[in-house]
């Protein structure tokens, strides 16, 4: 498979790297969005847990971030446009 850059990967490579990413998803990442949760005596997990547990990764907490402003923008904007029809 390639990267984005052109870089080239071994297969077996690739199936490591999902591993590791599904891994480490399923049972750091989930296990501190409850705890984060659970800290704010939120019912589910939230936007601001995702940001909580990308603040260690300066590029992830800022395209995570920047994901968060699009949707509470895309939410305000249906919520308005539901106001107006009703």
């Amino acid at each position: 498979g390639a990267g984005g850059d052109g870089a080239s990967f071994s297969r077996p490579f690739a199936q490591q790297l999902a591993a590791l990413v599904w891994d480490w998803s399923t049972t750091s990442l989930a296990v501190d969005l409850e705890h984060f949760s659970r800290h704010a005596k939120r019912a589910g997990v939230s936007i601001e847990d995702v940001q909580l547990a990308a603040r260690r990764n300066p590029q992830t907490k800022a395209l995570i971030d920047a994901e968060a402003r699009r949707l509470r923008l895309q939410r305000k904007s249906e919520k308005r446009g539901r106001e107006a029809a009703g």
